[in-house]
This record gives structure tokens, C-alpha cells and sequence, in this order.
């Protein structure tokens, strides 16, 4: 449900607030409520209990409502984040950021191989299987493709894997090492962690 403020009519202060069935009893208002002509004449606004900001460095803090400019009446406002916050965000999100790029995948000879933990382990199995036994192993890769790998070609796609991850775990590394170094917002922000991690190509 949505609240209301009516103004007074200098519309600088509010006289009261609530749904619009509370403060106009005696209105039956049709499903899609009323018109924004009816409401402007009879100096009400809608509450905003959501405006834009910048959830890097911002918060939106509960208040009572209050006019925030010409038929803007708000019941939030934004209160900037402490440093120590706003360094946790971006920890955050770098942590966000690892997990998506290690989870891309890897192409090798034309298939894409899983870089999840799971598939991680199980190209790890299948490589010390064939290890162990020799021959080869159907299998079937987690984007779906049947493929036939020998000792070679397990090792091969294993250490492309296997590589793949350890270049995701070396960028995440560092960018928590610029992230913890900074000193003010200017420097957090001047971080970049969507760049310089290791490419993952889709097959063609």
C-alpha cells in the first residue's frame, strides 16, 4: 500500500500523511486511483520510499516524511557510507566479481569446460583416472558437449582449467591488496575490478 502527504496550501509543510482511503474517507477512488490532476488539486503527493543513489558510497536511511522539493514529498534520504563501509562494498563485490569470472568456463579444442569447484574436481578425477588406467573416457562437459578424452588430452584440458583458476585466484589477489592499501574514496573508486582478469572464450 502506498502512502500519501497532503500539503498545506503554501505546500512548505505537511498536514497529514497516510493511505488515500484514511485521508479522503468519504471518496471512493477507482481501481487505478485517482487521477494526478485530483491529487495536485487538492495538494497531495504520493510518498517516495525509493530514490536514486549510489550504492557504492550511499545508503537510504528511513525518515518521516518531509518535503524535499515541489511536489516531492519523501520518507528516505541519503546518508553516505563511512570509508570502512565503503571499502567492504568493494570487497564485496571483488568477491562477487572472482566468483563470476571463475565460473566463465574455459575453451579447449573448440569445447567449453566447467571452472566451477564441481567441475574443477571432476576434470581433476578424470585426469587421474586415465592416469591410472590408461585408454579412454567418454564424458560428457557441463555446457553439455560428448567427448572422448585420452591421458593427453585429460591433462591438456585439466591444466587449461586447472590454469585458468589460478590466474582468477592471482587477479582477485591483488585487487584486494590495491582495495586494502587505499586511504580514501578517491582511490577505491580509481580501482577497477572488472579489468585484467584472464579471458575466457566462448567456442566458436
Amino acid at each position: 500500500m502506498t502512502d500519501y502527504a497532503v500539503l498545506n496550501q503554501a505546500e512548505d509543510e505537511i498536514e497529514s500523511v497516510g493511505r488515500l482511503s484514511t485521508l479522503f474517507p468519504s471518496v471512493k477512488f477507482p481501481a487505478s486511483g485517482p487521477s494526478e490532476d485530483w491529487l495536485i488539486e487538492r495538494n497531495t503527493y504520493q510518498v517516495k520510499t525509493s530514490i536514486d543513489y549510489d550504492a557504492n558510497t550511499e545508503r537510504l536511511v528511513i525518515v518521516p516524511p518531509y518535503i524535499a522539493g515541489p511536489g516531492d514529498v519523501r520518507s528516505v534520504q541519503i546518508e553516505q557510507l563511512t570509508f570502512s563501509e565503503i571499502k567492504s562494498r568493494k570487497l564485496v563485490a571483488l568477491s562477487v566479481q572472482f566468483k563470476q569470472k571463475r565460473d566463465s568456463g574455459v575453451v579447449v579444442s573448440g569445447y567449453l569446460f566447467s571452472t566451477t569447484n564441481d567441475g574443477h574436481q571432476e576434470l581433476k578425477a578424470l585426469k587421474e583416472r586415465l592416469d591410472r588406467v590408461g585408454g579412454t573416457q567418454k564424458a560428457i562437459t557441463r555446457a553439455g558437449d560428448m567427448i572422448e578424452a585420452d591421458a593427453t588430452q585429460a591433462t591438456a584440458i585439466f591444466t587449461a582449467v586447472d590454469d585458468y583458476i589460478a590466474a582468477c585466484w592471482s587477479r582477485e589477489y591483488d585487487l584486494r591488496v590495491e582495495i586494502n592499501a587505499a586511504t580514501d574514496v578517491t582511490e577505491l573508486e580509481a580501482i577497477d575490478i572488472t579489468s585484467g582478469w584472464p579471458v575466457s572464450e566462448q567456442p566458436q
